[in-house]
This record gives C-alpha cells, structure tokens and sequence, in this order.
C-alpha cells in the first residue's frame, strides 16, 4: 500500500490535488500500482455481510464492511482493502482512509486482523498516529 501512494504521487502529485469526491476515485488512482484478484465495487462481496470488529480492550463494535455501499478489494492472499474517502483537498490535513482486514472471518480484533490507515499528504499512516506532526 505503501509503494502503491508512493508511486501514485511521483505520477499524480500529492493526494490533495487528487479529485476525491467517492471512494472509487481513490481506489483508481492506487489501484494502477496493486493487482487485486478481486474487485466488490459497490456489491456485496469480498467480506461477509457483517463484520464484527473487536478491540484488542474487548470491547466491540459492529462494521457493516460487506454491505454493497462500499469499495473493497480482495488480494490473492485473502487481504481486503475497503476504501473510505473523508475528503477532497485534504482538509484538516486528511484525505481518506483505508482499512485492511487481514481475515475475512465474521469476527476481527482491531490491530490483529483489522487495521486502518489515515491517507494524507504526507503518506499513509496507521489509525492512531499523530500524522500532523509527521
């Protein structure tokens, strides 16, 4: 994913002049440098219907990751990426996030089989780091 942003960069420039108005768009651009074995584009499909996601606290929340309102990828080894656009231009110094889900069981523990990223000007970011100050 990583490679992918650093790539999209050198060839579109930083993610805030990328025109990110849905989560297909960002999917687009990056999707140019990753090769997935599967695309569920506003389908259901790629991860069950509902997922629950555990913290590593024990406490949970319900996701709705496989609903057909979103953009998923799944790779040949069974990771999904699921897309999330916060907004266009990068306001506030964020432009989407992307969650990977490393297991596609019913039940995922958030920092186990479960991560999301912060996509920003700067790079990609685990959920959690102060990315400002990067």
């Amino acid at each position: 994913m990583s490679n992918a942003f650093t790539m999209a960069v050198a060839e579109n420039s930083s993610p805030e002049n990328w025109e990110l108005n849905t989560p297909q768009d960002m999917t687009e651009i990056l999707l140019k440098y990753m090769k997935p074995s599967e695309k569920c584009y506003y389908t259901r499909g790629c991860l069950p219907q509902y997922v629950y996601i555990v913290a590593l606290s024990g406490e949970g929340t319900y996701g709705h990751l496989g609903t057909a309102q979103a953009v998923k990828e799944r790779f040949v080894n069974g990771i999904v990426l699921y897309y999330a656009v916060v907004n266009s231009g990068c306001d506030d110094g964020e432009c989407g996030s992307i969650m990977a889900i490393i297991s596609a069981n019913e039940v995922n523990r958030l920092g186990l089989d479960h991560f999301i990223f912060r996509v920003t000007p700067k790079g990609i970011f685990p959920y959690g780091y102060k990315f400002t100050d990067a």
